[in-house]
């Protein structure tokens, strides 16, 4: 009986599974040959394995991880230990060997070498937080900074106010958002990131790349399933499922690094933006990714944005994102997938940034065309927008409105715009086009109105957003600013930025629109005068330009260029002689018939 019952109980442990996440990471190692002298020392014997064998690193890395169909397991049963806890586990030994030994104590090492060293504050708000304003600091009405960072700094006499927060994150130590002067005792800004050890940095580089390339193949997958449909076997995991939870255990270390160290998040951002396509996908995974992880992947976003080099990388792929959110052709995608609406202000109002962007990704030509592309679906026969079509996109309408509206609020993009870039003023008097008599108000007289149109307002507030872009875009043709601003040469750009360009202008020794070798020769680039004989009056020949631009829409807008008898528009330029200008102030007689 004791002999039958001991072979029962022996039997009974043989088939048991095996529980323990760290006991299942042991059987993965066996199962490569990892030999059993090394599994006996736990962690610290695969380090001192790797170290002797490391052409097997990725190999070992692949076999501490988890298998998709174990989590998938885990995930469907609700086993003890979950998915979560398998992978959470995972993460650890992963960090022993990124950081050779234990992890707590290197990440408690790396951040007493931070304190008292912050460069930038990065706190990232919650809903109705409480923030602080400095209009007296601040770079734009769209900074602010946390209660603490405010109360550390000197704000005596500044002209602040109190908020409440949206989101966002706190921008003390950010010279692109914040004066230095305005900067707390604790943030000294970004120039004071060190980079990480040179003999940390060799450890953590190759597990971190490991990591990432593998969560990017889990999140293609998932991608492509969530496009697609599924395309593997009924009994294969969901890579959905487990796409969701390896981003919320490799965010949630993420996290952690960025909390410990200035310098550790600096290196995970550059092995991120350097593992192709996975930035790429990151910015498009709230589409497939569960509610509940999105915000922790928008939270890391909001810690990695404030290093430059991410910031510029992530606002390269900013644009696919506007682009897949108008492909819905409704408001619901700006509310459901809240990076577009999240980010803009993050990244269209850094001014070192954005002219880059303008001029080596053609920002203002894809959001212009975002803009067209919403006004076309929503327009009638006559090609005029219908606010009983359009009013479903009335949210994603106003975003970009207002995306176009940051870019253009820094002084150096309208100038660009006037001397390099004249064909953005034509695109924009073809979107003014749209709107040019949409929905005209009128008096009824001989009937009662039985329901007012609810959507009324939104018309005006459309034509409210558009004027100030406008006169934005206005400011760069009137600019009375002498040459050597107004042709926004590389060296003025370089003296005028020479405090910002710590942040975001040190990725490249060209951070302006005008760093990059013009399209033409520098008389191009100048804004001359024209003098008219007429009146004897000085008129930039941007300003003529821009008039006989507006003439030609007002005569195609009115349908009535035969009528008008209007001359075929010679348009001049800057290598016009003076008698072009002359035959201006010829034409502007003609215009009065407009007034009959």
């Amino acid at each position: 009986v004791d002999s039958s019952s001991s072979s029962s109980s022996s039997s009974s442990e043989s088939e048991s599974p095996i529980s323990s996440p760290t006991d299942r990471i042991l059987m993965r190692l066996v199962l490569i040959d990892v030999p059993e002298e090394s599994l006996e020392h736990m962690q610290h014997g695969i380090i001192a394995y790797v170290k002797r064998n490391s052409s097997r690193l990725q190999e070992i890395c692949n076999a501490i991880l988890p298998t998709d169909d174990e989590i998938q397991t885990a995930f469907e049963e609700q086993a003890d230990p979950g998915a979560e806890d398998l992978l959470q586990e995972s993460m650890v030994w992963l960090q022993w060997l990124m950081f050779d030994g234990d992890p707590d104590e290197m990440l408690q090492r790396l951040e007493l070498m931070n304190v008292g060293q912050r460069a930038v504050c990065g706190f990232v708000w919650s809903h109705n937080d409480i923030a602080y304003h400095c209009r007296t600091c601040e770079s734009d009405p769209t900074c602010a900074i946390c209660v603490p960072c405010f109360g550390n700094g000197n704000h005596k006499d500044h002209d602040y106010s109190v908020m409440y927060t949206g989101g966002g994150c706190c921008d003390c130590g950010d010279e692109t958002a914040w004066k230095r002067s305005g900067f707390c005792s604790k943030h000294k800004g970004a120039e004071q990131i060190q980079p990480l050890q040179e003999d940390v940095a060799k450890t953590v580089g190759p597990v971190l790349d490991y990591l990432f390339r593998h969560w990017k193949n889990s999140l293609l997958l998932a991608e492509s399933n969530h496009q697609n449909g599924p395309i593997l076997e009924d009994n294969a995991a969901e890579p959905e499922t487990v796409a969701d939870v390896l981003t919320s255990a490799v965010v949630g270390m993420l996290l952690e690094f960025c909390k410990c160290s200035e310098s550790l998040l600096s290196f995970v951002s550059g092995r991120l933006c350097y593992e192709v396509d996975l930035l790429d996908v990151l910015v498009r995974a709230e589409r497939f990714l569960s509610l509940d992880v999105v915000p922790k992947l928008h939270e890391l976003f909001l810690k990695l944005i404030g290093d430059p080099f991410f910031k510029y990388e992530f606002a390269k792929y900013y644009p696919t994102v506007v682009n897949e959110a108008l492909k819905e052709s409704a408001d619901a995608i700006i509310r459901k997938h809240p990076l577009v609406s999240s980010f803009s202000v993050q990244i269209f109002t850094v001014p070192t940034l954005t002219p880059r962007l303008v001029k080596e990704m053609d920002l203002l030509t894809m959001l212009f065309e975002c803009l067209s592309k919403i006004f076309s679906s929503c327009s009638g026969q006559d090609h005029q927008l219908q606010v009983s079509k359009w009013e479903n996109l009335d949210e994603t309408t106003q975003r970009v409105v207002e995306d176009i509206r940051f870019v253009m609020s820094l002084s150096t993009i309208p100038k660009y715009i006037t001397c390099e870039r004249r064909d953005i003023y034509t695109s924009w008097m073809k979107l003014l086009a749209f709107v040019q008599g949409m929905t005209p108000q009128k008096r009824e007289i001989s009937i009662h109105i039985e329901e007012e149109n609810e959507n009324m307002h939104m018309p005006f507030a459309l034509g409210h957003s558009i004027a100030n872009i406008h006169a934005l875009l206005l400011s760069g043709a009137f600019s009375t600013d002498d040459e050597s601003d107004s042709t926004i040469k590389k060296q003025d750009i370089d003296e005028h930025d020479s405090l910002r360009q710590s942040k975001v202008g040190r990725l490249s020794q060209e951070n302006s629109v005008s760093s990059v070798t013009s399209r033409g020769t520098s008389s191009d680039h100048e804004i001359k005068a024209v003098e008219g004989n007429a009146d004897g009056v000085s008129v930039l020949t941007s300003i003529s330009w821009l008039i006989f631009e507006c003439l030609r829409a007002i005569d195609y807008w009115l349908k009535s260029s035969n009528t008008l008898g209007l001359p075929t528009l010679n348009l001049p330029t800057s290598r016009t002689s003076n008698t072009s200008g002359s035959n201006f102030f010829r034409l502007k007689r003609k215009p009065s018939k407009f007034r009959k």
